[in-house]
């Protein structure tokens, strides 16, 4: 990443070894962005993403995918 590139590259630290197994101190060039963190999440805790809300309403979609 260069500094100049601003949000457009910006790198991300995760570290969750009984989710994922890759070697230690290695980098990836995965894209991903804002909007893949909830299904990532989601998947990583193991819960369903909800339809609708208490009172009966839908809930938009989710968008993205788990990273």
């Amino acid at each position: 990443m260069k500094p100049n590139e601003g949000g457009i590259a910006t790198p991300l630290i995760v570290h969750y070894p009984q989710k994922f197994k890759i070697q230690q101190n290695k980098l990836t060039n995965q894209i991903g962005h804002l909007i893949d963190i909830m299904p990532t999440i989601l998947e990583v805790s193991g819960t369903a993403y909800p339809t609708t809300f208490h009172n009966g309403q839908p809930i938009p979609p989710l968008e993205g995918k788990a990273l």
